[in-house]
């Protein structure tokens, strides 16, 4: 609803105040809901003093259509005041009243505000099924616009979990369906979405290129909030790239439009992107002051995201003036909100962060342990594999707008010849079969001669293929050696550091840390020797594999194992997280399971699916306690087994007993 000059919206006010007054049938309700949503975002007792009436109305009447809208309104005003728990409730009540009578729309709209609540407060995964559920019914209805917003608010979730390739592919076809809707007012939301995806990815000239679009869109169509939030991200991009003053510039006048539009979400993110310029000019001070003018708002309003990124600031601001332990307070506090929201871009930037700090107050088993969790973090933000799929999707979106331009083109070019043709049939019809009978023949020479011509340039390619074919299995074959002797050299220094190392916990996790490099060592060195990924067994990598693990471990009594893969063949992509996984599972049972034991024996069995493979491991060590819960451990080995497990996109199932443990886990490859 865009705002009423004052004289106006006294006018229509006092207008709705006496159809209210006065009514007696279903526009009394419809009266009072529209006085909630004047009041709604400036005076909040007010607006629930007509939401009261307009539901004691309508249920009186028993006009259930106005009681649902009574709802949706009351949710309204409370995520306005960001009272989000209260507006999940009566955005419930307003599903439940809507299926009642089965109004889908309605129903798809409750789902779509519910899914913007959870978001705010930092639910992803709940925002997601909201979302889902309302895109399922505006598809079943056949409403594509808010189709459109549906697909929009999707990918802005999972840009926000790092899965880009989908935030991208739910972006594109959202922007898809505003084109051919010719929805102009949301393009600029679309292309700042989109920028947003590639500024995360490091990819800051098509994010820049994409937020100057919707900068320029929005400015055209006056809407302040968007302008702010175009001018807040290309801000962030020139920090980015050095460029302080024209970011800070950007954000004040940003900062400007949020306050003149009450925009208290944005506000707070102004706050963040003027401390980021701060820090980056070493003006830690003032930095400091900005993130936690920040932090006060994000607390208040509940959005769990923004509060991480704020106190994110706050961390790494006390590391560089090396209070030490305040950054280890606010770091540790981020950290918890991140991984509770599942934020995985916070989460590889708050663990460096730990990393560092831990290094610097000498605890360099947790400096070791964050580090690697940022490894993994990373990795399963900016794999090659998402790199390619968005590659997939920047061309699909080339290709569907170049369709639609050659598809009006051909419409257009079918007209004209059509007229034409119309217009000329009587006079050229006896030319046109001479014509062809003479371009018959000319057609049959030309093919003739460019079948010889084909033929030979075929004869030539295939030659230059084959070539080309060997000098690249020859590149590849190297990559793979000088990946695994780099491997080798880390190791090594690995092994050179535990030597001046007397504590004998850090001596540990440097030992395991080292397993881990040579899980993934061991298959570039098999990649090396063979011809072709084909030639790569997954039972000879995985026995190898443990075989070491046991054989570079001093234990007292002897460790048998079984590898049950047969013929199975994985790509690299799959090999190096499924190689870490069976190394972390292999490593807990030699350190726990066999002690006091004078034999044990491991079981790894990998089949094949339907839609993908299984992995069963057991070991018959002791087991865990009976106490044991698995989920609240925070140790780091359990920790990475869940990373390594999400890596494969899989599940995990635990078992344990007195007679051993059993992890089962399923994945796609």
């Amino acid at each position: 609803m865009l705002p009423l000059k004052s004289g106006a919206q006294d006018a229509v006010i006092d207008s709705l105040k006496q159809v209210a007054a006065t009514s007696t049938d279903t526009n009394k309700v419809h009266a009072l809901n529209k006085l909630i949503l004047l009041y709604g975002r400036t005076d909040e007792d007010t607006a629930l003093y007509y939401a009261d009436l307009a539901l004691e109305e309508a249920i009186a009447q028993d006009f259930i259509p106005g009681e649902g809208y009574t709802y949706k309104n009351m949710a309204f005003v409370y995520t306005v005041q960001s009272e989000y728990p209260m507006a999940i409730e009566y955005l419930k009540k307003a599903r439940n009243t809507f299926l009642e009578i089965n109004h889908k729309q309605e129903v798809a709209s409750a789902y779509n505000n519910m899914g913007i609540v959870h978001f705010h407060q930092g639910n992803n995964y709940e925002a997601l099924d909201a979302y889902s559920n309302a895109l399922e019914m505006n598809i079943e209805i056949g409403h594509l616009k808010n189709q459109a917003h549906n697909l929009n608010n999707l990918g802005i979730v999972y840009k926000d979990i790092g899965d880009y390739p989908k935030a991208l592919d739910h972006y594109y076809q959202s922007l898809k369906l505003k084109e051919e809707l010719s929805m102009v007012d949301h393009y600029a939301n679309a292309y700042n979405n989109i920028g947003v995806v590639y500024e995360q990815m490091g990819n800051y000239d098509k994010a820049l290129e994409h937020y100057l679009l919707s900068l320029d869109i929005s400015t055209k169509i006056n809407d302040e909030e968007s302008i702010a939030g175009a001018l807040n991200n290309s801000g962030k991009i020139h920090t980015l790239l050095g460029n302080y003053e024209q970011a800070m510039d950007n954000h004040q006048k940003a900062l400007e439009y949020n306050t003149r539009t009450k925009n208290r979400p944005g506000i707070g993110r102004g706050y963040i992107y003027i401390g980021d310029v701060h820090f980056k000019k070493n003006n830690y001070k003032a930095a400091l002051e900005f993130y936690l003018d920040a932090l006060t708002i994000f607390e208040e309003t509940g959005n769990k995201k923004e509060e991480a990124d704020a106190l994110l600031g706050l961390s790494e601001t006390h590391y560089s003036l090396g209070n030490y332990p305040q950054a280890e307070k606010h770091g540790l506090r981020a950290y918890s909100i991140a991984k509770d929201a599942g934020i995985k871009l916070l989460l590889k930037d708050i663990c460096k962060n730990l990393s560092d700090i831990y290094r610097e107050l000498g605890d360099f088993e947790k400096s070791l342990e964050y580090y690697e969790l940022f490894t993994v973090y990373r990795e399963s933000l900016f794999s090659s594999e998402k790199s390619k799929e968005i590659g997939r999707l920047e061309a699909s979106h080339e290709l569907d707008k170049k369709e639609t331009e050659n598809e009006l083109l051909k419409k257009d070019q079918a007209l004209a010849d059509a007229a034409l043709e119309r217009k000329n049939t009587i006079i050229i019809a006896g030319i046109v079969c001479g014509a062809l009978l003479v371009l018959i023949i000319i057609v049959l020479l030309l093919y003739n001669r460019k079948i010889k011509t084909y033929n030979q340039q075929l004869e030539h390619n295939e030659s230059t293929l084959l070539k080309e074919v060997k000098i690249n299995k020859s590149l590849l074959q190297e990559v793979h050696h000088r990946v695994k002797n780099n491997l080798q050299v880390i190791s090594s220094l690995l092994n050179l550091q535990s030597n001046y190392i007397d504590d004998e916990k850090t001596r540990q996790a440097i030992w395991e840390s080292n397993n881990r490099i040579k899980s993934m060592s061991l298959i570039h060195e098999a990649l090396y020797q063979k011809d072709a990924i084909a030639d790569l067994k997954l039972d000879h990598y995985l026995k190898s594999l443990i075989k070491d693990r046991i054989d570079s471990n001093l234990i007292d009594g002897v460790v048998n194992f079984e590898v049950d893969a047969p013929g199975i063949q994985l790509k690299i992509d799959t090999m190096v997280p499924l190689g870490l996984l069976v190394n972390e599972l292999t490593t807990n049972s030699i350190k726990y399971a066999f002690v006091d034991k004078e034999e044990g024996m491991i079981q790894v069995h990998i089949a094949k699916m339907n839609d993908g493979y299984s992995l069963t491991y057991k070991d018959d060590g002791k087991g865990f306690p009976e106490d044991f819960d698995r989920e609240a451990s925070k140790s780091l080995g359990q920790e990475l087994i869940d990373c390594f497990v999400e890596q494969l996109d899989g599940t995990l199932a635990f078992e344990t007993s007195p007679q051993g443990v059993q992890y089962h886990v399923e994945f796609k490859a």
